[in-house]
């Protein structure tokens, strides 16, 4: 079964083009598709958001490194523990 992550919403639209044409193990979905609110959360919110959510979210995929140094972002990164790629 593939794995699901959220890829945020400033993600480069021709790498996701390119991974969905290669990827099988795993289901990308830009966090504005999943809910179109999602795109205006802080990054913490956003964590939160999908540890809540009614699909099971395996972790986020992002290019904003910032979320490791924020007292928010942490906390929820530990709370939700989810699997962050950050590229």
């Amino acid at each position: 079964m593939p794995r699901l992550f959220a890829l945020d919403h400033n993600f480069p639209d021709p790498i996701v083009s390119v991974l969905l044409d290669f990827q099988a193990d795993a289901e990308l979905v830009r966090v504005d598709a999943i809910d179109a609110r999602m795109a205006d959360l802080d990054d913490w919110e956003l964590l939160l958001a999908l540890h809540h959510h009614a699909r099971s979210w395996d972790g986020l995929i992002t290019t904003d490194s910032s979320m490791l140094k924020q007292g928010p972002e942490l906390a929820a990164l530990i709370k939700t523990r989810p699997t962050l790629v950050v590229g």
